[in-house]
């Protein structure tokens, strides 16, 4: 193998793998309290109030840090969807809105 070939053949690889890493890590990359609250557009204290008291979207304890994923949070927007004003008062009531 030439040296250019060996260039090459890094060259590609490198990129191969910087894709593939960027396509594995996009679908579960773990977002902050902060940037989970952003998203949602809610503050990262009712995200705190929410772990405390429930309600709030799945999250992943790490040591002392809580991170969220985009798929926990797009799920948990998802199941908070109403289609009349109705849906959303009974969300209200049992406390899930």
């Amino acid at each position: 193998m030439t040296p250019n070939e060996r260039i090459s053949t890094s060259t590609s690889t490198a990129a191969l793998t910087a894709a593939n890493g960027a396509s594995r890590t996009a679908g579960c990359a773990l977002l902050t309290s902060e940037q989970a609250a952003k998203y949602l557009g809610f503050t990262d204290g009712w995200l705190a109030k929410m772990r405390m008291t429930g309600g709030g979207p799945k999250y992943v304890r790490l040591g002392r840090k809580c991170r969220y994923t985009r798929a926990d949070l797009d799920a948990w927007i998802y199941a908070h969807r109403v289609s009349n004003t109705s849906e959303e008062s009974q969300a209200q009531r049992e406390g899930w809105a």
